[in-house]
């Protein structure tokens, strides 16, 4: 099983922060709000399914990414099977830093 709340950590072995803004309405006004915390595994796994980075993906790839991500949905820990290992690790391994998708191979091997 794949612990998809596990932190991500910096160089300095500390977890990696990352701001995340909201928006919500509050008495028929937009209200935006911006929060920090750490960074998890679901974190990178979600942006790099749903991302196309700008290039042309297949209907079928579009397909095959969605339902990986819905299926992440709600969950704490996953039991992935390979294809699904590896297409998360190359996904990650294009749009990340060796320092965070390291983390996601480590996790996922």
């Amino acid at each position: 099983m794949t612990n998809l709340k596990l932190v991500i950590t910096s160089s300095k072995g500390e977890p990696a922060m990352q701001n995340f803004k909201s928006v919500e309405l509050v008495n028929g006004k937009v209200k935006e709000t911006s929060n920090r915390r750490e960074i998890l595994l679901e974190d990178l796994i979600n942006k790099s399914l749903l991302d196309n980075d700008d290039r042309e993906i297949s209907s079928n790839e579009v397909l095959t990414r969605y339902k990986l991500f819905r299926k992440l949905q709600g969950n704490n820990e996953i039991e992935f099977n390979q294809e699904e290992k590896d297409l998360i690790i190359k996904l990650v391994c294009a749009k990340y830093e060796i320092l965070f998708a390291g983390q996601v191979v480590e996790a996922l091997s």
